[in-house]
């Protein structure tokens, strides 16, 4: 799969977002991330032919890159995974 970048550019504003929010509202970060999640699901069904239309395949594809690679994106090293 092409995860070398992974959401590097992002990282910074992510996690601004973390250290700002999460002493108040940790609940807000939990619905963003998932959204956030939901976009990364999305990709993987319109980049991948084998998962188009299968969702739950795709979410647990997800959750297996999740767990495999936690520094992937900014937001799974502090938990907030699919």
């Amino acid at each position: 799969m092409v995860w070398k970048k992974g959401g590097k550019p992002a990282a910074p504003k992510q996690r601004g977002w973390i250290r700002y929010f999460s002493p108040f509202c940790p609940s807000a970060l939990r619905e963003v991330f998932s959204v956030l999640n939901a976009r990364l699901l999305r990709w993987i069904t319109n980049k991948y032919k084998s998962f188009r239309r299968r969702k739950y395949q795709a979410w647990q594809k997800l959750k297996e890159i999740s767990s495999d690679f936690p520094n992937l994106f900014e937001h799974w090293k502090y938990g907030y995974t699919p």
